[in-house]
């Protein structure tokens, strides 16, 4: 009785039914730790226990080179053990008895019992795992260092408030823009917010708005409208606190020159490209500029360096790797726009003309996703508008031969061709909407295994360029053939048949030189990134969701009740934290002089990044558990 009124006052017990307690009552074990001794020290394996004080005082203590230090106590109703229990790590820390300790032991079979029949009690549990695997990816990030030669040192934290511009230029919404032009004229700025009576940012006007709302559309001055109908309504606002990266990210992936910078709704200031681009060191953002003036594809190549440059300056600075991978990929896309319009008007120089009908240019697999690093490779399809039967012919050979250009281009650029030859210039890949939902319908009624590969990679699509209605079109048509449950089974056998090495951690690290123990090679994207891709895939293709990003994806599966928040949260911890190790990885191997692969070797990491990795790894396996479980209920 005196075990069940206990369980019944301490958390998560308190959420079961009473029937439950009393089961659990009769499989756990009191023990005594008599005062000064250890219920285990430091590296010891797993006891397979969950230890919950019941009477007495516990004491976690930590061992440095010189001493133990106590670190935290555990009293009645505490756990202790937990995450090593959870993990099947060694003890990272001792615990010892204070004075006589009695502790209820748990074994391992009733707590996972537990957790499948009791979301709330695995719900407690989730939340220790993700603030643990939350501040193993800290600890990662923060000891990554990377040192990079002609950028100025922090350059990528310093925030928005140190390079922002203040007061800002305003004017009230209902000035006519001739007045507001003038102002930009004689105080030589590019921009101007506009504010309501009670002096509220309403939007931003900028020399583009002056020029493709006003001189294009009007005739001064009767014509010239007031700053409310010329302004962006909506413009990109940051607080002062965020970072340089986070400016630039925005301006690149928004397309514009100025953010907002506000406070608690407050207008602090303006940042524009200019302010960033004279804050840099060395030239090394100029190329955000130089690759909207190139006029050549040699133009293009010579800038690959460059932004590999950035590249580098980001991890440097600690940048989140999800930012680091949608800064990139907004490269990527810039330069495939670029050369696309070269393209065009070389076809037409030919005599071949300009695109018969209208056409969408799609980035698939990790581009689509936008979680392009190094290793990138091109992945690419065309869709065009639907053509008369005896036009059809000419109007593909037109788009072939047209997407053979851009290919080669975008190879040149530094990008190869993927090695499973889906690019534009592949009959396969560059068809008519009509042909293109005969190809996944039949996708989704053959169900062939052999198909799985090509449809993983082309369910991750994303319009780059050209007529976006013609990808919106083709995703419906997507989500609605291949995410029925033949389909999401074949993906699923596809993902299980691939296994995840965390049989390569089954040995303990306890040698202080990892080379003594474990030495074995790991590819970070096939092995471990591609798991969390595709099972995120699939559940998210069960519950009709079209978003490509993989956390993105995440986020919309809580949404939506698949993931408990606390799951997600240790699931993007353990994924991010798998990209920081391909980063530095390849920067790496580029800083050697040798091609970047993806591929990490354990005898060079340290003992945290070892066990870092091998968390990560475990998380990974959770969740390919997880999404079997989700079709096994089913």
């Amino acid at each position: 009785m005196e075990c069940i009124s206990f369980l019944q006052n301490t958390r998560p017990f308190i959420s079961l039914p009473k029937v439950t307690i009393i089961q659990i009552c009769s499989r756990l074990e009191l023990k005594k730790y008599p005062q000064d001794s250890f219920v285990f020290k430091k590296g010891e394996l797993s006891h397979n226990m969950l230890y919950i004080v019941f009477k007495g005082l516990a004491e976690v203590i930590v061992s440095t080179e010189n001493q133990d230090i106590g670190v935290s106590y555990r009293k009645p109703g505490d756990f202790f053990g937990e995450t090593v229990f959870l993990s099947g790590d060694t003890y990272p820390a001792s615990v010892k008895a204070v004075e006589d300790l009695y502790c209820f032991s748990l074994d391992k079979e009733t707590f996972e019992d537990l957790c499948i029949k009791h979301p709330c009690f695995a719900k407690h549990f989730s939340h220790i795992l993700s603030e643990r695997m939350r501040s193993v990816y800290q600890e990662l990030v923060m000891n990554q260092p990377y040192e990079i030669s002609g950028l100025e040192a922090n350059l990528f934290r310093h925030p928005l408030k140190e390079m922002m511009s203040t007061p800002v230029a305003t004017c009230y919404e209902n000035e006519k823009i001739q007045k507001i032009a003038e102002m930009m004229k004689n105080k030589n700025i590019s921009s101007v917010v506009v504010l309501d009576s009670d002096d509220r940012h309403l939007g931003i006007i900028s020399e583009k708005d002056l020029v493709g709302k006003c001189l294009t559309a009007c005739t001064p001055p009767a014509s010239w409208p007031t700053a409310r109908e010329v302004m962006d309504a909506q413009p990109i606002e940051l607080s002062p606190e965020d970072s340089f990266h986070q400016g630039l990210l925005a301006m690149t992936k928004n397309k514009c020159k100025h953010v907002l910078i506000t406070e608690n709704n407050e207008l602090k200031g303006i940042v524009s490209m200019g302010d960033l681009v004279r804050f840099r060191s060395m030239g090394a953002f100029s190329v955000i500029e130089e690759i909207e003036s190139q006029n050549s594809l040699g133009g293009l190549r010579a800038l690959k360096p460059k932004v590999d440059n950035v590249l580098r300056a980001l991890v440097s600075e600690k940048a989140p790797p999800v930012e680091i991978c949608e800064l990139i990929t907004e490269y990527k896309d810039r330069i495939t726009r670029k050369i696309i319009e070269l393209c065009e008007q070389e076809m037409f120089q030919e005599g071949l003309g300009y695109p018969p009908v209208d056409y969408c240019w799609l980035t698939l697999g990790s581009g689509g996703r936008k979680e392009q690093l190094l290793t990138m490779d091109q992945n690419n399809a065309v869709i065009f508008d639907n053509i008369s039967s005896e036009k059809n012919g000419f109007v593909k050979d037109y788009f072939l031969r047209f997407a053979g250009k851009a290919v080669r281009g975008i190879e040149n650029s530094g990008y190869a061709r993927f090695k499973g030859d889906i690019v534009a210039d592949d009959f396969r890949w560059c068809n008519s909407l009509e042909a293109w939902e005969q190809i996944v319908n039949r996708w989704g009624q053959d169900l062939n295994a052999h198909d799985v590969v090509l449809i993983n990679s082309f369910l991750d699509f994303r319009p780059v360029y050209g007529r976006k209605k013609l990808a919106d079109k083709l995703k419906t048509l997507s989500m609605s053939a291949l995410s029925k449950p033949g389909m999401l089974k074949l993906m699923l056998e596809e993902e299980i048949n691939s296994e995840i090495p965390t049989k390569l951690f089954k040995r303990v690290l306890i040698s202080k030189d990892v080379h003594d123990t474990h030495d074995f090679e790991i590819n970070l994207r096939s092995q471990a990134c591609m798991h969390v891709v595709r099972c995120i895939r699939i559940l998210s293709l069960k519950e009709g969701i079209a978003e490509t990003s993989t956390l993105k994806r995440l986020q919309q599966l809580v949404k939506k009740g698949v993931l408990p928040m606390e799951d997600a949260e240790y699931m993007e911890a353990a994924y991010q934290s798998l990209v920081v190790f391909r980063l530095k990885s390849n920067l790496d191997k580029l800083k050697e002089g040798k091609e970047p692969d993806d591929l990490i070797r354990t005898s060079k990491l340290s003992k945290m990044q070892y066990m870092a990795l091998k968390e990560a790894l475990i998380a990974v396996s959770q969740l390919q558990n997880f999404t079997k479980s989700v079709f096994i209920e089913k």
